[in-house]
């Protein structure tokens, strides 16, 4: 099998659907939300006010389970998407924190958003999703280097992977947010709003700062809302318990 045969192929398998293109794209018909790279409409924005306060309490949880923060924000974000959508599967992209052996001058069209597949069965726990989550980001890595759209081409037939990215951050004061703007690279705004749903979440002093975007006209605003509420409240439910 050659190199790039390879590389497909293992991405399909951290994807959850090795040789089954069709599957992939089964489910984003399945999903009134999917939408194709044109512009409808315009992005709209929801900032919760002040924050989360609950950062220590999911660090607490965190160290119980083995795990993250990161992490559970995600897995929280997957349960949220799968209760929304009637889904025990879900796929979302996760924003890379770095670029790994990615020579400075490439940009956008590398693998700088992470695909991550997820079982949300009902029975099971956020805190065993954000287990999954790691295992999913820690066998992506050696793949950043891959062209995204390729793999698009290849397994979807050029439609997104997923509909929804996540952008988790970690900043140990509110002064190193300024940095926020180089650390999030893309080729251009089209890159970005592929996907209905970009889900902004950073880690400042003691709390979460979430800031929630949505294409109008593509996603009704009660359905984007209703979202962002059922994410909110899979956190709060984590920090309750630590």
């Amino acid at each position: 099998m050659l190199g790039s045969e390879l590389l497909l192929w293992r991405l399909q398998s951290i994807l959850g659907f090795r040789g089954a293109g069709r599957s992939i794209q089964a489910q984003a018909s399945a999903d009134g939300n999917t939408v194709s790279r044109a512009t409808a409409g315009g992005r709209r924005n929801h900032t919760v006010p002040g924050g989360l306060p609950i950062l220590e309490s999911l660090r607490k949880r965190s160290r119980e389970e083995s795990t993250t923060p990161r992490s559970m924000v995600l897995a929280g974000w997957a349960s949220a998407v799968g209760h929304q959508l009637g889904r025990q599967t879900v796929a979302f992209g996760i924003v890379a924190a770095g670029r790994h052996g990615i020579p400075e001058g490439v940009v956008g069209s590398c693998l700088n958003f992470h695909p991550c597949t997820v079982q949300t069965n009902a029975g099971l726990r956020i805190e065993e999703i954000s287990r999954t989550v790691q295992k999913e980001m820690a066998e992506a890595v050696a793949y950043e280097g891959c062209p995204l759209d390729a793999i698009q081409r290849v397994v979807t037939g050029g439609q997104p992977l997923f509909n929804s990215v996540v952008n988790y951050r970690k900043f140990d004061n509110v002064a190193q947010t300024a940095r926020r703007s180089v650390e999030f690279k893309t080729e251009s705004i089209r890159d970005l709003w592929a996907y209905a749903y970009f889900l902004g979440v950073e880690e400042v002093e003691d709390r979460l700062q979430v800031d929630f975007q949505w294409y109008e006209g593509r996603v009704d605003e009660a359905c984007a809302l209703r979202l962002l509420d059922l994410f909110i409240d899979s956190l709060g439910k984590l920090a309750r318990q630590s």
